[in-house]
This record gives C-alpha cells, structure tokens and sequence, in this order.
C-alpha cells in the first residue's frame, strides 16, 4: 500500500517517536494562579537544574500549586481541557453582522494566500533547509521542481476562491452577495474545491522528497488550512464534508501527512526514541491545528478516520528501524495486525441510524475470537525484551477497541486473572508518558522558531499570564512539574515495576529514558536563556 511505502521511508530517518497524552487529574481546575510558582529572591532563587536535581518530596500543597498552574495550559492538557472552538460562530443575520461575517473571512483568505505567496519565494531552489520565516524572495523558482506544479496547482485553486466568492475580496460587496445565498449552489462550490484540494494533497505526497520534507508538509498543511476555511466559514454542510474527508484517498492522506507532521515535530524533542502512539498524535490533530473539522464532523465519520489512523500506526511498526523491534515477535505482530486491522470501514451511506439520527452501525465490526487473540499476545510477559515497541503497540490497539466494541475482551479477562492489573498499569504508565511527550511538544514549540506557516486555526487560550513569571520563571515551573510527574510515578505504580510478571507493563525503562531526554532539553533551553 502506498500510504505503508511513505511511512516506511519517513520512519527510516532514525527521528523521535514518543507517546499520547492525558493530564493528570488535578482537582479544582476552576482556579487560576498568576503569581509566579515560586517566590524568586535576587540571587537565591534555585536554578532550573537544581530544581530538576531535587528529590525532596514535593508537599500537598505544592504538588496542588503546580497542578493548577499547568491546568492552565491547553497543549499539557488531554483533549486541551475544553474543546476548541470548531467554527466560526453564527451570528445573527443583521447586515452589521453580515459584513464581520465576511470580514472574518477575507482575513481568513488573505492569511492563506499569503502564506501561499511566503512558499512561492523559493529559498536557493531548495537546496537547503530553511525556516518558513526566512523564505526569502531574492531567489528564483526552479521551475522543474517537483513543487513548482503543486504549488502552482494551489495558487489556482485560491485564485478561483477569489473569483467564485467576490465579497471575500472586496467587502464592500459583501451585502449584495449573500444578500439572498443560495445554500445548494454555495455547497455545490465548496464540494468542487474540497475534491480539488484532497486531490492535491494526495499529489503532493506521491511526489514526495525526503531531503525537502519541510517545504512538502508546508504545502501539504496549506493544503489542509484550504479545507479548514471552508469548514470554519460553513461553506459546506458537515455530513458532506465528512464524506469528502474521509473517502479512502483523503483519509489516508490525511493520515499520512498527520504522522510524517508529527514525526518532524519531534526532531524538535531531542533523539530520544518512543513508539508511535495514535491517541496523543490524534489529541494534537484535533485540538491544536486546523485538523479541528475532524472533531466537528457527525460520529460515523470521526469514528472511519480515527479507524483509519489507529490501522496506521499499527503497521508503522513493521517500518520501524531493527534495533527498535523484537525480531521474534515480528511474525507474531503481523497476524494481530491482519486479525483486527484488516478490514475496510462500513463508508456512511451503508450505516444504519436511530430515530435520533445517530449511528446504530460500528465502522468495523471484529470478531471476538480475534480480539481474544490480541488480549493473548499483550498478557504474557517477553523475556528481557530490548525494545518495548511491541507492547506499545498491542495496548494501543486493545485501548481503541476497548472504545468501539465495549466488552469485547471480556472472554480474555475471563481466563486471564492479571490482564486487569495489566491492563491498568499499562494505562497509568502511559499517560505519564504522554504528559512527558507533550511537555517536550510544548518547549519546542514554544522555545524555539516555528516551522510552520501561519494557520487560520485559533489556538486555544493560555489562562496563565506568563508576563508576570518571565521566560526563566516559566521554565522553573516547567521543571517543578517534571518533578510531580517523577514522583507521580512512583505514587500510581508503587513498587509494581520490581515485580517480574508486572515490570513490563510499568513501562519503567521507556519513563526513565523519556524523563532523562525532558530534563535534558529543559537543561539546554535554561542555558540558552
């Protein structure tokens, strides 16, 4: 399959994979603290190394001050702590309103167009790696580059987006535009550029080089943000959106561009190397980036493309380097994924509904027997494995269908007594893991240049003022909340991970590499500073 092809050929560069995310759960999170976390005396204050050195208990109290600090923080949080805004609001049709409608979506247009006129301004005809906000426009395009058609292609489609939607460009005709809108023939439009634009990010990707992987997944995120407008602005119903979005083609590439986007963030995170994990690379997809229309299509279609990415990353493991698998649980790997990966979605005009309008109908449907196979291979401990991919792996895929068939491993649970007890050790270790994950996620983005063009996409709000904590004050409380997720550790997991048949499942190895690389990272950007 091609979209196996692609992965294997990004997953070959040795870059750093890590885990999914789920915050902990800190109480009160109503309240908000502005008062920087700790009290800094001239001179006095403890450096962000020694903070991450101290292995002092940390007390109640502190351990609820540095909960409810970083519960103001979208991106540490599970899901962003409220979901983002997935539109742009309704407004009341006064001809006032009418125009910031159409205000909001000529800034929308001209955000994207610049950002398509930013990547037209070749750097030295791609010959090195350079940051989107340094494309500079002294250098020529090399016009048999395999990117010149493709961004040719788009430039086209948001001139015709110009031409079939005149208000957007010139407000003050906005009123006599959508004065009297025609819903059929405005949806009869979007569903035209939306096939042109899933088309051209599937293009893009068949085209694709390694070696100008930066400027390809710019394309291809421009590509995305195209779509987004259309879906922010409601120019397309949602159940016609989902089927556009989530056909074989467009969801596989959507698929595809989110993992090979999500593997060149973490280059970003250091070289410490994690498996592949679906629900926190979904988590960033739909929460912090134009992926947002995915969260606000009906369930049938959420449900095919989140079937879709979790097959995906299943199969990314065959992809991944020798020395990051266990060469005699290959086989074994490949007939779990044939057991319960193998199946096409049922596609929505086949699904049954409830009076409600809700799916009665799973996307996939696997059989019991196949899921027990699955439940065998997670229970039995491996023999001083070198890598815990594998386990990983097998997890995910038991969490995702302990989601869409509810019960369907209780046969397992039956003739196994410890698959609870390792079912949630699993489950905490792992969302300590993608606490760590998306603290890495978070310094990067945050401490070092973006990579990426302008979105249209609103981030969801900070409600911690960082004015009054600095740039080292933050990284202090940073680093007191590596310290709470050291020690939350050992609170959740006791002494489990000593224990021969339990070590496994307490993933103590892959959180003693995943802390050592934050701390590192946390060490250099102090430095930095």
């Amino acid at each position: 399959m091609h979209h196996q092809q692609v992965l294997t050929l990004v997953l070959a560069i040795h870059v750093s994979f890590q885990a999914t995310q789920c915050a902990f759960s800190w109480g009160n999170k109503g309240k908000t603290l502005q008062e920087p976390l700790i009290t800094r005396v001239k001179d006095n204050s403890p450096s962000v190394v020694e903070i991450l050195e101290d292995s002092t208990p940390l007390t109640a109290d502190e351990r609820e001050t540095i909960g409810l600090h970083i519960s103001g923080i979208p991106q540490l949080q599970y899901g962003g702590v409220d979901k983002a805004k997935t539109s742009v609001e309704e407004l009341p049709r006064s001809e006032g309103n009418k125009r910031k409608v159409m205000e909001s979506r000529l800034t929308d247009l001209k955000t994207l167009r610049d950002s398509l006129h930013t990547l037209k301004q070749n750097p030295r005809a791609f010959l090195e790696y350079q940051n989107p906000t340094d494309y500079s426009s002294l250098h020529r395009w090399n016009q048999r580059h395999p990117l010149f058609k493709l961004i040719q292609q788009l430039d086209n489609i948001h001139q015709s987006i110009e031409k079939t939607h005149p208000a957007v460009v010139d407000p003050r005709r906005a009123l006599i535009v959508i004065a009297d809108p025609n819903p059929g023939e405005i949806e009869a439009i979007g569903i035209q550029y939306i096939e042109q634009l899933t088309k051209l990010l599937s293009s893009t990707q068949a085209n694709y080089i390694p070696v100008f992987e930066s400027h390809f997944l710019n394309l291809e995120r421009l590509t995305c943000e195209t779509i987004y407008f259309f879906y922010k602005h409601q120019l397309i119903t949602r159940p016609k959106l989902g089927d556009l979005l989530t056909n074989q083609v467009a969801s596989n590439s959507f698929v595809k561009h989110i993992l090979q986007s999500f593997l060149y963030d973490q280059k970003n995170t250091g070289d410490h190397w994690a498996p592949l994990d679906a629900e926190n690379i979904l988590n960033h997809w739909l929460y912090f980036s134009c992926g947002n229309m995915f969260e606000g299509l009906p369930e049938i279609h959420k449900n095919i493309f989140k079937y879709d990415l979790n097959k995906a990353v299943f199969e990314a493991y065959q992809a991944y380097p020798a020395d990051k698998k266990n060469a005699s649980l290959e086989r074994k790997m490949e007939g779990i994924k044939n057991l319960v990966f193998s199946k096409n979605p049922t596609r929505p005009e086949n699904v049954l509904l409830d009076p409600s309008g809700d799916s009665r109908t799973t996307v996939v449907s696997v059989e019991t027997a196949s899921l027990t196979e699955l439940a065998n291979a997670f229970g039995p401990p491996r023999q001083q494995p070198r890598q815990p991919s594998e386990l990983s792996h097998l997890y995910q895929a038991m969490e995702y269908f302990s989601n869409t068939q509810p019960n369907s491993f209780a046969l397992a649970h039956q003739t196994s007594p410890t698959l609870k007890t390792k079912l949630y050790l699993m489950s905490e270790s792992t969302q300590i893991l993608r606490d760590i994950q998306n603290l890495q996620l978070y310094l990067s983005k945050k401490f070092r240049p973006a990579r990426w063009l302008d979105s249209i996409f609103e981030q969801p709000a900070s409600t911690l003022d960082f004015n009054s904590f600095g740039r080292l004050g933050e990284l202090e409380l940073l680093a007191n909340y590596v310290r709470l997720i050291d020690q939350n550790y050992s609170r959740q997991l006791g002494v489990m991970w000593t224990l021969v048949e339990f070590h496994q499942y307490c993933q103590f190895q892959p959180f003693v590499k995943s802390l050592k690389a934050v701390k590192a990272m946390l060490t250099r950007i102090a430095e930095s500073s």
